[in-house]
């Protein structure tokens, strides 16, 4: 942007990240630049709009106290890794479980900042409940499944799969 002032030049930004993450709600530090540097003039900010489709990969609603929603996502079969970032207000408190896919006891998660490392139905989920930073008000949730790695005498390491089904 510097060097566009410097110059009189006009600038393309290009934002090719190839994920979906964070909060989407226009607060964070890159979304609060990028909207001051639009007004500048001169300024085209370019960004890809991703080969995920029509997948659904995205969820949202409000939840009104006492109130609770059960939220399914579904895990096909070899799949190594999966996220899941949840977003909400810092000052809100949520509560919520993991149900694996076989019935099995849900999985409670811890309602304070911390990291926590939870097994269940040979899926390893790692959880970390975050805080928000200096230029946010909104705290993420980050919620990662990996298939738990097996150790037997005739192969030192392999690979598991995240247990499919109906989370």
């Amino acid at each position: 942007m510097e060097k566009s002032i410097a110059y009189n030049r006009p600038i393309v930004i290009n934002l090719s990240f190839g994920n979906t993450y964070g909060s989407h709600s226009g607060t964070s530090l890159l979304e609060t630049y990028l909207d001051s540097v639009s007004g500048l003039g001169r300024v085209s900010i370019v960004c890809g709009s991703g080969n995920e489709g029509s997948s659904a990969g995205h969820a949202a609603g409000v939840l009104r106290e006492n109130e609770s929603r059960r939220i399914e996502f579904a895990v096909s079969d070899y799949e190594r890794s999966l996220s899941i970032q949840l977003w909400k207000n810092y000052w809100d408190e949520i509560r919520f479980s993991i149900q694996p896919p076989s019935g099995s006891s849900p999985i409670v998660i811890p309602d304070t900042p911390g990291s926590f490392r939870f097994r269940a139905d040979g899926t390893e989920l790692l959880v970390y409940y975050g805080e928000p930073s200096p230029y946010s008000r909104y705290q993420e949730i980050y919620i990662e499944l990996l298939g738990a790695a097996t150790a037997s005498s005739a192969a030192p390491s392999t690979t598991a799969y995240i247990a499919p089904g109906v989370w």
